[in-house]
């Protein structure tokens, strides 16, 4: 079944990204366009480790790549309007 996982770091703070869970470690590639002839430098995925966070009740799949304090965190999840996991799934 697919979840929200709310993303902190790595550029994309605040994002939220829907994917199969459960998952231990979130990987994204990065999409890059460039003129024939540069040669190819690969997609960049960017790493991020799944956590659960628990907040008024719910429990929300916050993917984290950077150092981050539990207040900031909280504060992602109330401003970003990610969706808990579902409780059948935990």
């Amino acid at each position: 079944m697919k979840v929200e996982y709310l993303l902190i770091g790595r550029g994309l703070d605040g994002k939220i990204k829907m994917d199969d869970y459960p998952k231990q470690k979130l990987l994204l590639g990065e999409v890059t366009v460039q003129a024939a002839g540069c040669g190819n430098n690969g997609t960049p995925l960017k790493t991020f480790e799944v956590d659960h966070i628990q907040h008024n009740g719910h429990v929300y799949a916050v993917a984290i790549g950077r150092s981050a304090t539990g207040q900031e965190i909280i504060q992602f999840i109330e401003s970003s309007g990610v969706k808990p996991i579902p409780d059948e799934l935990l």
